[in-house]
């Protein structure tokens, strides 16, 4: 008999020690007075203030991460003359990748010269295309101030 009840006894302290942690878990649950329900929104308040700012900084890092991209795409408008050949080059808008914003200030005559030059450098679109209108896209480095795979 004494054996079965030694086996018993564990088992009891684990009902017994799993009820005292319930009971301790419900007190600590329930705030003891109405000063320990205000901290506890307090906190909670400062804690959704700490995250919304926190937020708001990652999006500011995103949006001036987008305005100091290097990288411009200019986008080249031209016709396909009747031989083959591109004819009334120009550029039809300078703009930001990321947030295809107007960016035509930033390069200077000289620089969409060249990027107008380049692009008549390029293969021919070929007789098939006369008479249509074509566009083409250089990206222009601000940081080297040049086109990359330029010819």
């Amino acid at each position: 008999m004494r054996r079965s009840n030694q086996a018993l006894q564990p088992t009891a302290t684990r009902c017994v020690n799993s009820r005292i942690v319930i009971r301790i878990l419900k007190r600590a649950a329930k705030p003891r007075s109405r000063v320990a329900a205000a901290e506890l929104c307090l906190v909670r308040s400062v804690r959704a203030v700490i995250l919304v700012a926190i937020l708001a900084c990652l999006t500011a890092t995103r949006v001036s991460a987008a305005e100091r991209f290097p990288l411009v795409g200019v986008i080249f408008e031209y016709t396909v003359a009747p031989d083959g050949t591109r004819q009334n080059i120009r550029i039809a808008s300078i703009e930001q990748p990321v947030t295809h914003e107007d960016l035509s200030s930033l390069l200077t005559p000289a620089e969409k010269s060249r990027g107008i030059r380049n692009v008549s450098k390029r293969k021919p679109p070929g007789i098939k295309e006369a008479g249509q209108k074509r566009y083409e896209v250089a990206i222009f480095d601000l940081r080297t101030r040049k086109y990359l795979a330029e010819e």
